[in-house]
Formats: structure tokens, C-alpha cells, sequence
């Protein structure tokens, strides 16, 4: 019985440390191979593709849109995010709710990145300090840092969180944390509607759903 407690401890202990954001290695000087992604945000503007390290990254099959909000002196975003295939609002971010109004650079808005659960966490960040946290706002990581920018990479399927200009003695360094999810968590399962009158029909080697007038797919997409 002993024994069978033991194996059970253990067992949770180690599914409770591969759900954290885990330090894996630091760097004086982080140079990534080409095979290696770097996960960023862009908006398309002007007929192409823009970057900016202060527009928020959106992790997984969404579409967002931020509109600005000019308060007197101040001002927040309020983000809406939309499921890319129904557009479906599924969550609204007020960013003014998300950080502290001294801070900035807050980023990667995602499920199943930070943690392996279904909560939205996301990075925001000052001059010197950097957190993670949850929706809840739980703080998953807090590093003390210089003036960088932080930022994910994408190793295989493995994401990675690199914070340069951490202050290590009397010079600085890049510090590599693994991030726990894959992306693959709490990501939203659209199921299709059933039709009334409707028949399957195969088409060119594919099991089609006719309405009265419209095709779908057995997943749902409607065929035009």
C-alpha cells in the first residue's frame, strides 16, 4: 500500500513539473539556427505583411482585432478574438485589465503554450521585469531583466520562451526557458450544425452533406 502511495506521489510530482515553465539553459550569447521559428506578431497593412514587437501575438487559429481606446491621458486596447473558420467572437481581452499600466510589451496571448490547461495566459513586461501569467492572474514566471525583448521560438514541436539581458554578475545573458504546452490545448472544436433534410451524397471520392442548398463536408466546411 506503501508502495502504490509512493508510485502515486511520484507520478503526480512528475506530471506537476512538466506543466511549468522550466529555466533549460542560459546563453552569453544566443545566436538560432535557420530550421529554427521565431514566433512573432504582424498585421497586414498597406498590401503587406508588418511586424511590431508591441502588438499582441496570437497563439493558434484565431484572427484578431484590436481597437485602441483614448481615455483622457491614458489609453488601452481591447482585443477580440475570433475562431478562424466560424467567425465566432470566442474571447474579448481588455488590456487594461491584463498588466499593470506601468507596464508594456504584453504579447502572446495564447491556451496551451504557458500551460497545459485550458487557461489564457499571456507576457507583459517594464524595463527590468518580465511575468507570465494566467487569466486568473496567477503568475507563472517572474524574471528580472535589462531593456530586451523577449520573445518565443519554435523548436520541432516544442515552444520556447528566449529573455535576453538577464543580468548574470557583472555582465549579461539570454536565458532559454521550455514552455510545457504545444499548442494544441483548449483550442476551440466546432460542431457542425445538423441540417434538416439533408442527404449524403459522394462526390469525386468524397462523402458530401447535401441541404436544400448548400454542400458541407463532414467536418462542417461548406463546399462552394
Amino acid at each position: 500500500m506503501k508502495k502504490s502511495i509512493f508510485i502515486l506521489a511520484a507520478l503526480l510530482a512528475a506530471t506537476f513539473a512538466s506543466a511549468q515553465i522550466t529555466l533549460e539553459k542560459t546563453f552569453k550569447d544566443l545566436t538560432l539556427g535557420t530550421e529554427i521559428q521565431v514566433v512573432h506578431e504582424s498585421s497586414y497593412q498597406s498590401g503587406s505583411i508588418h511586424t511590431n514587437y508591441f502588438l499582441p501575438t496570437i497563439f493558434g487559429s484565431y484572427f484578431a482585432e484590436v481597437n485602441v481606446v483614448y481615455n483622457g491621458n491614458s489609453e488601452y486596447g481591447i482585443i477580440d478574438i475570433y475562431d478562424s473558420r466560424t467567425f465566432a467572437l470566442i474571447k474579448t481581452f481588455n488590456t487594461a485589465d491584463m498588466m499593470p499600466t506601468d507596464y508594456y510589451n504584453m504579447g502572446y496571448i495564447s491556451r496551451g503554450i504557458f500551460t497545459t490547461d485550458n487557461k489564457w495566459a499571456w507576457l507583459y513586461a517594464n524595463s527590468s521585469n518580465l511575468f507570465v501569467v494566467t487569466e486568473d492572474h496567477t503568475e507563472l514566471l517572474h524574471v528580472n531583466y535589462y531593456d530586451a525583448y523577449p520573445y518565443i521560438i519554435k523548436v520541432g514541436d516544442q515552444y520556447k520562451l528566449v529573455v535576453p539581458g538577464v543580468q548574470q554578475g557583472d555582465s549579461y545573458v539570454t536565458q532559454l526557458y521550455s514552455l510545457p504546452g504545444k499548442g494544441d490545448s483548449g483550442q476551440d472544436v466546432i460542431t457542425p450544425v445538423a441540417l434538416r433534410n439533408a442527404r449524403k451524397v459522394l462526390k469525386k471520392d468524397q462523402v458530401l452533406v447535401e441541404s436544400a442548398d448548400r454542400t458541407y463536408t463532414l467536418q462542417g466546411q461548406e463546399v462552394k
